[in-house]
């Protein structure tokens, strides 16, 4: 993953005095991502299976697939009855029906922008019903659409509610952590690396305080939020670098 980030360490003189056009190595992220990312995948999927009544199939919908790496891993851990995938990346369509190749839950991976909820909810609604238990995840990808905008996150989840109006939503973003305390933490994570190379790449990273009022705005209620990698400052309040949330309608 960090590696994906070179061009920006690499060519970050003539970025900074020459305005570059730099990006990000699509094919080392999305690899990369899928191994990074396990452990808050295992997080999630644990709370889950230990909620759900036994024998409870689901549906899932994973709003940016990545390599398919998270959706084998909860085929593994839950009763999956169709899966429904979607990424702007072709790349990533085409590793995820290749991870997926001998999972027997009913599946379709497509190509498509995340924020063309008509076009993908149209194609997810074939095959699952609006009555059926739902599950929607988005691993990293909200800082991804923001634009910074929290108002464009905000109606993003209301069209989404909308159109699946039970489904039951697990996101996991980094978390937007004050400067200070940031810095304070550049001998021991790679925190501060990664903040900086996703504001160049223009991905907008927002604080836990943003994330709640966007659920609240948007009509989903908070059921629960898993912490990672705590910073502790004066002893008392602490920072979480990357959350994530588990929400209701």
């Amino acid at each position: 993953m960090p590696h994906s980030y070179n061009n920006y360490f690499f060519f970050l003189k003539d970025f900074l005095r020459d305005k570059k056009n730099l990006s990000v190595n699509r094919d080392e992220n999305i690899i990369g991502s899928g191994l990074t990312h396990k452990r808050y995948f295992l997080n999630a999927l644990s709370y889950i299976k230990n909620n759900l009544a036994p024998s409870t199939k689901i549906n899932v919908i994973d709003i940016g697939v990545g390599n398919g790496d998270f959706l084998k891993l909860a085929s593994s851990f839950l009763d999956i009855k169709t899966i429904f995938g979607i990424d702007y990346s072709q790349i990533s369509v085409d590793l995820t029906k290749v991870n997926l190749k001998e999972i027997k839950a009913t599946k379709k991976i497509i190509r498509c922008d995340a924020r063309n909820i008509d076009l993908w909810s149209k194609k997810a609604k074939l095959l699952i019903s609006e009555k059926e238990e739902v599950y929607i995840f988005m691993w990293f990808l909200i800082h991804e659409i923001s634009g910074h905008s929290s108002k464009k996150i905000t109606n993003f989840l209301k069209v989404i509610k909308k159109n699946f109006p039970n489904s039951k939503i697990i996101i996991c973003e980094l978390m937007k952590i004050e400067n200070d305390i940031l810095s304070s933490q550049s001998k021991v994570s790679l925190m501060p690396e990664y903040y900086l190379f996703h504001e160049f790449s223009e991905q907008g990273i927002m604080s836990e305080i943003h994330y709640k009022k966007i659920f609240k705005k948007s009509g989903y209620s908070l059921n629960k939020k898993i912490e990672f990698d705590r910073i502790t400052k004066d002893n008392k309040k602490y920072f979480s670098s990357c959350n994530i949330f588990f929400l209701e309608s």
